[in-house]
Formats: C-alpha cells, sequence, structure tokens
C-alpha cells in the first residue's frame, strides 16, 4: 500500500523495471574461473596437449592388410544384375523417348519460326512502294495459289469467264444504246413528219 503512490506514477515504473533487469543480468549464477580446474590426463594426452602442431604423430604399427577375398562368381545373374539391367533399358527407353521429344519439340518451333518470318514478310510486302500510291493484292494473292497448282487452274478458269462475261455485257450495253438511240432516231423522225404534216 505504501508503494501505491510510486506505482502510479510513469517514470517510476520504467526505471524500476530497468534496475531490475540490470540486477539479474549482472548477478552471476555460478563462478567462472579463468582456467579449468586440472583434471588426470594420461601420459599419451599430455604428450599430444606439448606437441608441435607441426610434427608428425608416431606411427602406429598396424597389422598388415590381406587383399580381399574374390567372391566366387555365380553362374546365373543375381537380382541386382538383373535390376541393374533392367534399370539400364528403361533408362535407355527414357532417353530415346526423351530425344524423340525433343526433336519433334524442335522441328515444331523451327515450323513456327519458319510461319512467323513468312508471315512478317508479307505483312512487310503489302505496304506499297514509295512510286505507287496503292499495292495490287492479287499479286500476293496468286503467289500463294502458284503454290497449289489446283486453286491456280481454278482461279484462272473463273478469272476467264468473268472477263468474258464482262466483255459481254460491255458489248450488250453498246448494242443496246446503238438500238436505243436508232428507236429514238425513228421516232424523233416520226414525230417530225407528223409535225410538217400539221397532224
Amino acid at each position: 500500500m505504501a508503494f501505491r503512490p510510486l506505482l502510479r506514477q510513469r517514470a517510476v515504473v520504467p526505471a524500476t523495471s530497468a534496475i531490475l533487469a540490470a540486477g539479474l543480468s549482472l548477478y552471476p549464477l555460478r563462478n567462472v574461473r579463468a582456467e579449468a580446474p586440472q583434471k588426470s590426463e594420461s601420459p599419451f594426452e599430455r604428450d599430444l596437449r606439448n606437441k608441435p602442431i607441426y610434427d608428425d604423430f608416431v606411427s602406429v604399427p598396424a597389422e598388415p592388410v590381406s587383399p580381399p577375398k574374390a567372391a566366387p562368381k555365380p553362374s546365373a545373374p543375381t537380382y541386382t544384375d538383373r535390376l541393374a539391367a533392367e534399370v539400364a533399358k528403361a533408362r535407355l527407353f527414357l532417353h530415346g523417348y526423351a530425344a524423340k521429344t525433343e526433336d519433334k519439340v524442335n522441328d515444331g518451333l523451327t515450323e513456327a519460326l519458319r510461319l512467323e518470318n513468312s508471315f512478317t514478310s508479307t505483312i512487310a510486302s503489302l505496304a506499297p512502294p514509295r512510286s505507287r500510291a496503292r499495292r495490287n493484292v492479287g499479286d500476293l494473292i496468286w503467289t500463294y495459289e502458284e503454290r497449289y497448282p489446283v486453286i491456280a487452274e481454278n482461279h484462272l478458269r473463273a478469272k476467264e469467264r468473268v472477263t468474258r462475261f464482262v466483255q459481254t455485257g460491255i458489248a450488250h450495253s453498246k448494242m443496246s444504246a446503238a438500238m436505243l438511240e436508232e428507236k429514238i432516231g425513228e421516232a424523233r423522225e416520226a414525230i417530225e413528219d407528223w409535225v410538217k404534216k400539221g397532224k
């Protein structure tokens, strides 16, 4: 109850908590010595500790190592050998399949790039030259039709029919115009004769 006014003040609480934290961090929980306590060492460990770092260890004579005995070769392949053969077959199959797939993808991309090049060159060729105001698209269509002779022949036949039809139409229209002029001339003469007679 006596500390209640101190706890209400805002500056006292942080200062108290800081002092408490500093005290806990600085209070030693165990003794710290500059050197570790001496323990019993064997003469071998003492020699290792006192030896310079660049000296070699004393070589301990080892028992002569005999070469490994060769295992007798079995007459039939073991399960491991058969499994290794099957794994090799599967890997070769997958490699061949992957190589074929890669070749197909490369061919497809080559064809796509060829088509893109053809398309861009076609679009670029549609631009009119500086000397002319227009470009005849019929020449472009004809270059594509030349690749397929059947289409080119049908186009030539259709073009011939259309030109014949247009020429026939022009001739008929000229003939009709001449006949109309003739009829108009006859009608005019008949009217002039009728007017001369005073009717």
